[in-house]
C-alpha cells in the first residue's frame, strides 16, 4: 500500500498543479490571440479567471487534486513497510 500511497500523492500534485498551469495557458492564449490586443496581460486574466464562475471547475479539481494527496499521505503513513 506504500506504493501505491506514493501513486496517489503524485497524481494528486499533478492535478492539482496541472490545473493551474492549464487555466494559465488558457489565459495566456486568450490575451495572444486577442484581435485589439491584451491591455492588462495573462495573468489578469489568469486571477480574473479564478474568481470567474467558469473558474468553478478549476476549483473543483484543486480540491479532488488535495484529497487525492491527502489520502495518499496517510495510506503511506499507516502502512509500517
Amino acid at each position: 500500500m506504500r506504493t501505491f500511497g506514493a501513486f496517489l500523492m503524485i497524481a494528486g500534485a499533478n492535478l492539482v498543479v496541472g490545473s493551474l498551469g492549464i487555466v494559465y495557458y488558457f489565459a495566456h492564449t486568450a490575451c495572444s490571440l486577442s484581435p485589439e490586443g491584451c491591455t492588462s496581460g495573462p495573468t489578469v486574466l489568469f486571477f480574473d479567471l479564478l474568481i470567474s464562475r467558469d473558474g468553478i471547475a478549476l476549483w473543483v479539481i484543486m480540491l479532488i487534486g488535495a484529497l487525492i494527496f491527502w489520502r495518499g499521505k496517510r495510506m503511506r503513513a499507516k502502512d509500517p513497510e
